[in-house]
């Protein structure tokens, strides 16, 4: 138990502090939080933080573990861990052992052995292995997972034949299901059932969120106090918990002053026709819509036409150009067009992407929160897959030790979303390095200080990253309001298929990012988002533990 989690906090080696500053969740950055803790344990002689380091380990190499189960190399992890300091209950260092002994009898099976060409022409025919182990079907599983198959999911899942004590391991991945699903009722009861919770802190969080979706704040709350007594590390429990005593989850004013919304589209007049229709759902005000063909060749012009026919040609104006000229060139020819320049705002937004009804007044909620941000930006969401986060709140990180002989890049940015699925970990507000070019918000002014979108990053990648850099070398931070949800109709599976040249271009634009700055101006600006984000957690700790984590000065339940 810890008595406070800003002593808690401060007291941290710097190096494993700020990793848990960007986050922690994601199975591999909580891997590289916990060896690096490992690390600093061999240097530490003062017994109180010795043990704070051990039990910081271990509690972080069970949170990896919870997130798959029948991951072998994390069970393996844990299993070594816990002969070395014994931390787990009886139960749970019983599962562990299990998987660990199951899988070796998988292997000598070759159920876990199955090749990449294997997996493809079994998905593709919808036929899993029947019967099988459960380490068998986990690749599958989670595939059916990412491309939003639920059912799919739950047909991989019974496929499988789960000896005892791995039954137990079963109701955890369907409850995964239930909750990307949003089934809240079916998924409290099956996490009522043993074997669900892999540990108290586990359940504490999972049955606050619960609660939190039913409307009771107050048990929301007593439930993740419990869980940070276990787990005063877990930063999104700390920002989610702050938010939501001081109401930052709920929807507040409407933008104030002018707003001009911007879109650049190039052949993709079916998503453009359902952005549209959802923006014109949306609560606009008198908010004006630019949109900016590409050179498109299919039914755009088609589409914006009707839309203007709709809302009005002073509602939705087009900007019509013959070939495409790129993300953006299309960005800065936007933003220098006299009639976007009136607004006191502009926002850019995908032509593939889906606002929710209240999206400006999230927006604005941020900018009240914080006012001296440079571009405030969300979550965005798989439009075809609940469960697959495609961005949240980007941050800076330093090389890694192990391979940073072998890499020149100067930095690394945080990913931690790709690492997990959505179970409501990125709900929070704060200032960070880079929002998603995605949907984000500018002051006109600001956005017209800060130069034009770089042209060497055409026809798109990191033009975005780029510009928030630069906003962040002027001490403007990014904002991430991820109490707003966009989903985003460009699939995540897709994504990760994409053509050759495409992928040839992105990485030509990442390496020019890499050297557009100096090495020491990155360690500068890594130091910055680091400072960044510990000042914020420090303020919100002070706050929370001046009420207790109840009601803090900022506002009421």
């Amino acid at each position: 138990m810890v008595r406070s989690l800003l002593h808690f906090w401060k007291n941290l080696p710097a190096s494993v502090r700020h990793l848990l500053l960007v986050g922690a969740s994601g199975r591999y950055h909580l891997s590289r939080i916990a060896a690096e803790a490992v690390r600093k344990l061999t240097e530490e002689g003062e017994p109180q933080r010795i043990r704070i380091l051990i039990s910081l380990c271990s509690q972080i190499l069970l949170a990896v573990w919870e997130e798959d189960p029948l991951d072998v190399t994390a069970a393996k992890q844990l299993w070594r861990w816990h002969s070395r300091f014994p931390f787990l209950t009886e139960d749970t260092a019983a599962l562990v052992d299990a998987v660990c002994k199951e899988s070796a009898s998988a292997v000598r099976h070759r159920d876990n052995h199955i090749s990449s060409t294997e997996q493809d022409a079994i998905a593709q025919s919808h036929k899993f292995p029947q019967p099988g182990t459960p380490f068998s079907c986990r690749t599958f599983y989670w595939k059916a997972m990412v491309e939003g198959k639920y059912e799919e999911a739950r047909t991989v899942l019974e496929s499988a034949c789960w000896p005892q004590p791995l039954d137990r391991l079963r109701q955890r991945y369907l409850a995964f299901i239930d909750l990307a699903q949003g089934g809240q009722d079916r998924w409290e009861k099956i996490h009522a059932r043993p074997g669900a919770w892999l540990s108290d802190a586990d359940r504490c969080l999972q049955l606050g969120n619960l609660a939190l979706a039913r409307g009771d704040r107050r048990k929301a709350l007593a439930l993740w106090r419990n869980c940070l007594n276990l787990r005063p590390w877990l930063t999104h429990v700390i920002l989610r918990s702050y938010d939501t005593v001081n109401n930052l989850d709920r929807v507040q004013r409407p933008l104030k002053g002018r707003v001009s919304i911007c879109l650049y589209t190039f052949n993709k007049a079916r998503d453009l026709n359902e952005c549209l229709a959802a923006l014109a759902e949306s609560h606009l005000g008198e908010a004006k819509i630019f949109v900016l063909i590409n050179g498109s060749t299919d039914a755009t012009r088609h589409i914006v036409q009707t839309w203007q026919d709709r809302l009005g040609t002073d509602r939705l104006k087009k900007i019509d150009l013959p070939i495409n000229v790129g993300a953006p060139a299309a960005r800065n020819w936007l933003m220098h067009d006299q009639h976007v320049r009136e607004a006191d705002w502009i926002a850019y937004l995908d032509d593939d992407a889906l606002v929710p009804a209240d999206w400006m007044e999230a927006l604005e909620s941020a900018v009240e929160r914080y006012p001296g941000g440079g571009v405030w930006g969300c979550r965005v969401m798989d439009a075809w897959a609940a469960s697959t986060i495609q961005a949240v709140d980007y941050h800076l990180l330093p090389p890694f030790q192990a391979v940073a002989a072998q890499n020149t890049a100067p930095f690394f940015i945080s990913m931690l979303h790709y690492e997990t699925f959505d179970q409501e970990q990125f709900n929070y507000m704060r200032p960070c390095v880079h929002v998603t070019g995605c949907c984000h918000l500018f002051s006109t002014k600001t956005l017209l200080s800060s130069g034009d979108f770089d042209l060497r990053f055409s026809p798109s990648q990191f033009d975005d990253l780029e510009h928030d850099f630069r906003l962040a070398f002027h001490n403007k931070p990014a904002i991430y309001q991820g109490h707003l949800a966009v989903r985003h109709m460009n699939r995540t599976a897709k994504r990760t298929r994409i053509h050759t040249g495409e992928r040839g271009s992105a990485g030509a634009n990442l390496y020019k990012l890499h050297h557009k700055y100096s090495k020491n101006e990155y360690r500068k600006l890594i130091a910055w988002n680091m400072d960044l984000i510990e000042q914020d957690i420090f303020q919100k700790l002070e706050e929370m533990e001046h009420d207790g984590m109840g009601q803090t000065r900022r506002g009421t339940l």
